[in-house]
């Protein structure tokens, strides 16, 4: 049986794969980009970064330092580690297990009243709302800032399609409690 390999590695070669970067600036790329989708914790990504040193599908490469400061630690990908990250990209994809503690507590909502419901999700879709809004800020940066957007604008548009459609799911669930519980009928 083959082990779990785990895929924070692919997406530290990725972010390696547009330039050489240190850890901290690998960590921002992901929490500016790819966080919306495939979240990692620093503490995920240093062990990672070493790992794949070790398999030279990396190099560390010390930065000059400054007097009183520590060198920084830049990593570059290797032909091996550019290898390896197209391998995986002509993988296809593991399917994923939905978690959405918000659908598991509308599961249950018989145990609340239907306007607490109404407003959970209410909530929900001021949140979705205000995530739209960061995604069309990140389109922006990326027309701005990159040679080759297409790949990036394709990743984003799938966040930005996916949030417009559960904004939809809101308006049309507040409409259907509204409609059967609620304009008079015994609140």
């Amino acid at each position: 049986m083959k082990s779990r390999i785990n895929k924070t590695r692919y997406a530290v070669l990725g972010m390696l794969s547009f330039s050489p970067k240190s850890g901290y600036e690998i960590s921002k790329d992901i929490q500016n980009s790819t966080n919306y989708f495939w979240s990692e914790s620093d503490g995920q990504l240093y062990p990672i970064l070493k790992q794949l040193t070790e398999e030279g599908l990396v190099v560390c490469i010390e930065s000059e330092t400054l007097p009183g400061k520590r060198s920084k630690k830049i990593y570059e990908l290797t032909d091996e580690g550019h290898a390896a990250l197209q391998d995986w990209l002509r993988q296809p994809p593991v399917t994923f297990t939905v978690r959405n503690e918000f659908l598991l507590q509308l599961f249950f909502g018989h145990e609340l009243s239907w306007q607490e419901n109404r407003d959970k999700i209410q909530a929900l879709q001021t949140q979705l709302t205000q995530e739209l809004a960061v995604y069309d800020s990140i389109e922006i940066r990326i027309k701005e800032n990159s040679q080759d957007p297409t790949w990036l604008l394709m990743a984003l548009a799938y966040g930005q399609f996916a949030t417009k459609a559960e904004i939809a799911w809101c308006e049309e669930m507040i409409h259907q409690l509204e409609q059967q519980y609620g304009k008079g009928k015994n609140e």
